[in-house]
């Protein structure tokens, strides 16, 4: 019979951290099977893969999807962990104030930050819009998305929406929206910033 050693513990679920803190082997195994979970989706929208089912996210970690129901509950839950990994660097992006300048130069500062969601963000904002029928998280996000494009454009705008009609600005918010600025990335790449800002440029100097 093979004796334990301080490198064997004798028990497979009793282990201990570098400070020799007893650790919970099950709840560290556990946590590392969560992780795995989270970066294999996390995987699958950096290669430009929205997520839509626990069937997809089981395939793409190799854990079963008994095992991810277990860890999550749905594919709620696992949205809802993407969240909140995502959610602090999304309210940094969209923490910065109006900049200064030319109309031609708010629009186009605006327009940076939406486009820098779109490149960085755009596949989890798909993965929202896909799911959002049944996963009421993921609509509660898509809702926050929406209002949070909105108010950071009335900012930026301010001096502009105060003057021009209702007809006009409605235009301006739809050009500068999530679904705008995505299609145009993928329809016109780098030249995205470039053609929407001349064309609100042109709507407010119209108007």
């Amino acid at each position: 019979m093979t004796t334990p050693t301080d490198d064997q513990p004798s028990n497979p679920d009793d282990a201990h951290d570098p400070n020799g803190n007893r650790v919970d082997g099950r709840h560290a195994r556990v946590d590392m099977g969560r992780q795995q979970a989270i970066d294999a989706a996390i995987g699958l929208l950096a290669n430009g893969e929205p997520l839509h089912s626990i069937d997809q996210i089981a395939e793409a970690s190799g854990m079963s999807r008994r095992t991810l129901f277990r860890y999550f509950g749905s594919l709620d839950g696992l949205v809802d962990e993407l969240f909140k990994i995502f959610m602090p660097t999304v309210f940094e992006l969209f923490s910065k104030g109006p900049s200064r300048g030319s109309v031609e130069e708010r629009i186009r500062g605006l327009l940076s930050i939406h486009y820098e969601f779109a490149v960085r963000f755009g596949h989890i904002a798909l993965t929202t819009d896909r799911i959002r029928g049944w996963v009421p998280r993921a609509q509660e996000m898509r809702v926050l998305r929406e209002a949070t494009f909105r108010r950071q454009t009335e900012a930026w705008l301010l001096p502009e929406f105060k003057r021009l009609p209702p007809t006009i600005t409605t235009q301006i918010l739809l050009l500068t929206n999530f679904d705008s600025v995505y299609t145009m990335r993928v329809n016109v790449g780098d030249q995205t910033i470039d053609a929407l800002t001349r064309t609100i440029v042109e709507l407010i100097d119209n108007n």
